[in-house]
């Protein structure tokens, strides 16, 4: 099963920039985070890929910034490439956890979709203190409803989505990839 060390990544957390790369194979089963990115693109704090896309992409959310994928974040693995290195799984560390993502069928994301996305996006922003609230109980049972919202509003898109908190990562730094 392959895996990612994530003792870096807390430390990449207290940035005041997004950092992003994408996952090459290492050893064995062990994947390793590349940073490859250019942090605070159009005076925001995000961070912009390097061309050309990679399979796994990933970035961070820091530690001011919401704790779970945006609209945005999403899109980008709904749309198809033209290139062998479409994006196949993408993951996002947050204060709160790792999100992993993908999408097996790409495709034309309409206005309408994005609607729908910025609505659940938007309740979940309101529910959570702006995403920056703390990982309780219930928080947990909102993140639990924007992931089944998420899989049913893009099921044509055979969208999976997971949600793992810092400590059920096991000896609290190795993260299997689910996908």
């Amino acid at each position: 099963m392959k895996y990612i060390y994530t003792n870096y990544i807390h430390t990449l957390l207290t940035l005041p920039l997004e950092t992003c790369g994408y996952i090459i194979q290492g050893h064995g089963d062990e994947m390793i985070p590349i940073v490859d990115g250019v942090p605070g693109h159009d005076n925001r704090a995000l961070c912009t890929y390097n061309p050309p896309y990679k399979s796994i992409l990933w970035h961070t959310h820091t530690n001011n910034m919401q704790s779970y994928p945006s609209t945005e974040d999403i899109i980008k693995t709904l749309k198809p490439r033209n290139d062998t290195n479409a994006v196949l799984n993408s993951l996002i560390f947050t204060k709160w956890g790792i999100w992993e993502f993908n999408a097996e069928n790409k495709g034309i994301v309409n206005e309408n979709i994005k609607h729908v996305l910025n609505s659940a996006y938007s309740g979940l922003y309101h529910v959570t203190e702006k995403g920056r609230g703390k990982l309780n109980s219930i928080t947990i049972q909102f993140l639990q409803g924007y992931i089944e919202e998420l899989k049913y509003i893009l099921s044509g898109y055979n969208f999976n989505i997971y949600f793992t908190q810092w400590e059920n990562l096991r000896n609290n730094n190795i993260y299997y990839l689910r996908n």
